[in-house]
């Protein structure tokens, strides 16, 4: 559990893919040993390679999502703010991302 939470935080908080995929593989060789079941036979294999298949703007859309729920249970303002300050970063950079992958005319 550790290593997959290791993942989520890379992909979702840090952005870094390549780093949630070490983890992901490292959780995988734990689970592996434990022989952990997950509900619906979802395993950390499915995570592996369903990231493989994400692409930039998708990680800048759950990492949007990400901060916006984080956003919701902070009470702090100087944190909201600084929340905040990163989701219109990554908002900007989703923009950019979308108008590069656009077809031009």
């Amino acid at each position: 559990m550790l290593w997959t939470s290791k993942g989520l935080d890379e992909l979702l908080f840090m952005g870094d893919k390549q780093a949630a995929i070490k983890s992901y593989q490292m959780a995988t060789k734990w689970q592996s040993l434990t022989e952990t079941k997950h509900p619906n036979n979802f395993t950390i294999q499915d995570l592996e390679l369903a990231l493989k298949d994400t692409d930039a703007i998708d990680l800048k859309q759950a990492q949007i999502r990400a901060w916006s729920t984080v956003l919701a249970y902070v009470k702090d303002i100087p944190r909201q703010q600084e929340i905040m300050a990163k989701i219109s970063r990554l908002q900007a950079e989703l923009a950019v991302l979308e108008q590069a992958d656009s077809p031009k005319p």
